[in-house]
């Protein structure tokens, strides 16, 4: 039987779909058709990879800019199929309401979809500079924006993530045999570690199939949730690892995925310790009051030069940090675990530099590690100390904006726009927390304010400005 048009659903189609709580899916469709050509794209920065091997080289020692056309130009042709898949599924599976799409599903794709445009402009931008450098304009590896599975979801939109997930599996795995027969000798360490993750995503994704018999049972949808995100996550790291192999000697698993490792809690204590990244939909449970809360200062100032180590005693509500440095040289932030490993990164600019970012809001670091040869200025207050949100905003570099309670109720259209020539990116904090925007350079964006958020982040390194439509 043939599939009925998505872009001209009847009337009947129509009626079942607004009767099931549906959203119209024809700008989702559109998106779709402006994606198709990452995978012309792929195809260039292909061939510019076999040029390389008839010359004698790979991407292990290709130019930066051909590796960076490759990370661009896969991460796009993902995301656009991860968005196709998506929507092909939940047609396929509710045939009587195709062009119609449940909204925790329009989400996921409008996210994935949206996405792909910001990752044709770098693939451009590298196709024909041997020099650029992807990873000056953007943090990469970047994560990949994983909403709920099977949590409060509907049947159809989760075994559409779960064959999404399938989908980016089978790209990663072939991105790193490619990056594994590449190898040199010297790189056995590199492969090994991304072998490693590529077996702990097997891992989570293999686990969840065999829950498959109690998919529709509420109390795995946490567990189902998070080694679905877990999986994801690697996997797209994974494939821009393989594009542009020098990220390795820098990179570190996420923190996320040791819990996977043997030893780790099992998948009824997952949920409750599971570490998540700033730009991911877990959702956050309201803080517990806290009785250490009253002993910290309302504000601290920290200040140096040159690299150190700043203990921090927080509370369990939001605090945000001032960073500012003075000198010319690199200049990184971690936040950092009780146990030292990497949290957060914070800054990682070059020279002088200024900007308010969120400090706790999803875990609670224990201390930061500063990398600097210059001077320092850090300052930490609660988040109420922040500027707030009255509808409009405008900037110049990093901020956090602390939004009233009660003033996003129901969903608000905003819009973004950002004339800086580097990474921005926009993240807004309510029940879950969800990366709005992710793109690099000049821009203007329109995107839904979650109901209920109490603070946007903004991270660009130029002017911006922010208003409700």
């Amino acid at each position: 039987m043939a599939t009925a048009d998505p872009l001209r659903p009847t009337l009947m189609t129509r009626l079942r779909a607004g009767l099931g709580g549906e959203q119209d899916g024809r700008v989702l469709e559109a998106l779709r058709q402006a994606g198709m050509g990452a995978y012309h794209e792929l195809m260039v920065a292909d061939q510019a990879r076999d040029r390389l091997t008839v010359d004698g080289y790979s991407v292990w020692t290709a130019p930066p800019g051909v590796g960076s056309h490759l990370l661009a130009a896969w991460a796009a042709v993902t995301v656009q199929r991860l968005g196709e898949t998506m929507l092909d599924s939940v047609y396929a599976a509710d045939p009587g309401t195709v062009g119609y799409v449940y909204p925790v599903t329009f989400q996921q794709v409008w996210h994935w979809l949206s996405a792909v445009e910001g990752w044709l402009s770098l693939a451009g931008e590298a196709r024909d500079n041997p020099g650029y450098d992807i990873s000056a304009a953007l943090r990469v590896p970047v994560s990949l924006p994983v909403g709920p599975v099977a949590r409060d979801c509907p049947a159809e939109h989760r075994d559409a993530m779960l064959l999404a997930m399938a989908v980016l599996r089978q790209h990663a795995e072939t991105a790193m045999h490619q990056l594994e027969a590449d190898a040199p000798a010297d790189a056995r360490k590199s492969v090994g570690m991304v072998k490693r993750m590529a077996g702990l995503a097997a891992t989570s994704a293999d686990y969840v199939a065999g829950l498959h018999v109690a998919h529709d049972d509420v109390r795995l949808h946490a567990v189902i949730d998070d080694r679905v995100r877990v999986a994801l996550n690697l996997w797209f790291h994974i494939g821009q690892l393989a594009a542009l192999p020098r990220l390795l000697t820098a990179y570190r698993v996420p923190s996320a995925a040791r819990l996977l490792e043997p030893g780790a809690p099992g998948p009824a204590a997952v949920h409750a310790v599971l570490p998540v990244s700033r730009g991911s939909w877990l959702p956050q449970a309201p803080p517990a009051p806290d009785p250490a809360a009253a002993q910290v200062p309302d504000e601290e100032t920290f200040e140096g030069r040159g690299d150190a180590l700043v203990p921090l005693a927080l509370p369990q509500t939001p605090h945000t940090a001032i960073i500012s440095h003075d000198g010319s040289g690199t200049f990184s932030v971690w936040s950092l675990t009780e146990t030292d490993e990497d949290l957060d990164l914070l800054v990682n600019r070059i020279g002088a530099y200024r900007g308010e970012c969120a400090l706790n809001f999803v875990e609670v670091p224990s201390a930061l590690r500063i990398n600097t040869k210059g001077g320092w200025r850090i300052v930490v207050r609660p988040l109420r100390h922040a500027p707030e949100w009255t509808g409009t905003a405008a900037g110049d570099g990093a901020a956090v904006l602390r939004v009233a309670r009660g003033s996003a109720s129901g969903m608000t259209l905003l819009r973004f726009s950002h004339s800086g020539h580097r990474y921005v990116g926009v993240t807004a904090y309510a029940e879950y927390v969800r990366a709005l925007i992710s793109d690099a350079g000049p821009c203007t964006e329109e995107v839904l304010l979650p109901e209920d958020t109490f603070a946007i982040e903004v991270d660009a390194d130029g002017p911006w400005t922010l208003r409700a439509l």
